[in-house]
Formats: C-alpha cells, sequence, structure tokens
C-alpha cells in the first residue's frame, strides 16, 4: 500500500511529460491552423452570434489586430489570438470554430488539451506529495501548505485563467466582426456607385 502513491506521482510525471511534449505539437498546429487542434480540448465557448456574411471573394486568411483567422470552408472559418510567441500567457489561449448557418454563427472555443493535461497531471502528483508527507508525520503547516496549492491552482485557472481567455476570444470575435462590417459597406458603397 505505501508504493501506490509512488506509482501514483510516477505515471502522473510520465503522462505530464508526454503532455509537454503534445503541448508543443499542439502549439505549432494551432500556428498553422491544422483543423484537428481547433477540433479537440475543453469546450469553454459556445454560443451564437450574429455576424456578417463572409464574402465570397475572401481569401483563405483574414487578420485582425489581436487574432488570426482562416477560413477552411465556405462557410468555416477558424481563429485564435496572435501568437506571442513561445508563452506561458498563452497555455490556454482559446482556439475556436466559426460556422455560419441561416440565423446566426455558432462559436466553439476551446482551449488546448496539453497544457490542460500537463496540468491535471501536475496537481495530481502534487496532492499525492503532500498525502505522502502527511501520512510520513511531517510538519502539519507544510503539508497543509503543499495541499491547499492543488484547490489554489484549480480556482485560479476556472475563475480567473479561462474566464480572461474567453474575455480575449470575444474581444478577437468583435474585431472579426467591425473588420467584416466594414468590408461589408465598401462592397456596399462600391456596387452603388457601379449602378450609377
Amino acid at each position: 500500500m505505501n508504493e501506490l502513491p509512488v506509482i501514483v506521482v510516477g505515471v502522473a510525471f510520465a503522462i505530464g511529460l508526454v503532455a509537454a511534449v503534445f503541448a508543443i505539437v499542439e502549439w505549432v498546429a494551432l500556428l498553422r491552423f491544422s483543423t484537428w487542434a481547433f477540433r479537440i480540448g475543453p469546450r469553454v465557448m459556445l454560443e451564437g452570434k450574429v455576424l456578417p456574411r463572409l464574402p465570397k471573394g475572401l481569401d483563405a486568411s483574414l487578420d485582425t489586430q489581436h487574432g488570426e483567422f482562416r477560413r477552411t470552408a465556405r462557410e468555416t472559418v477558424l481563429f485564435r489570438p496572435r501568437s506571442r510567441g513561445l508563452s506561458v500567457l498563452d497555455a490556454f489561449a482559446i482556439g475556436g470554430t466559426l460556422r455560419w448557418s441561416e440565423e446566426e454563427t455558432v462559436i466553439d472555443g476551446r482551449i488546448p488539451v496539453g497544457p490542460a493535461l500537463f496540468v491535471g497531471c501536475w496537481l495530481v502528483g502534487w496532492g499525492t506529495i503532500a498525502l505522502m508527507m502527511w501520512r510520513a508525520h511531517a510538519n502539519l503547516l507544510i503539508v497543509l501548505g503543499l495541499a491547499s496549492v492543488v484547490p489554489l491552482v484549480v480556482i485560479v485557472l476556472v475563475y480567473l485563467v479561462i474566464p480572461m481567455e474567453v474575455r480575449r476570444a470575444r474581444r478577437i470575435l468583435d474585431e472579426f466582426a467591425e473588420t467584416l462590417e466594414a468590408g461589408s459597406s465598401r462592397r456596399s458603397r462600391r456596387a452603388g456607385a457601379t449602378e450609377r
């Protein structure tokens, strides 16, 4: 029974290492707009929004000040924030899909799998180490300090980091909507001038 915590920490470390490598692969796939990277990961946004239709002449990419967008199908666009390089600040950046339907545009935003899995493994390992120290009769204050890290990290992720990334994604989508509306009004003015 004393070996179980050591096994748990070892497995958490091994899975965490694989998750860290996968996080880098996933990050590169998001930068290259590989569609698989936008379809996996925990969903943190699923909402409808009325956006102007995509112009027929729009090429594959359309970037805004803070976001990058890539058209992958007639009525589908992938989006992500502009990259700040291999930064911890972008670990939970939302990559998403916009799909136009008759009534509205469906926004499906997801955080990357790799960082989420890495943090989960780290928390399991950290909690198990705190439990091992408690069972070894270590100083109670140190054990409580170590054990409090797990819920603290979960609270920060759930109530601070992920909502911050959702707000960032919404700002990027607002920029995209403004860009589409500006392009739509320019096309309307050109069409009106041509008719005259």
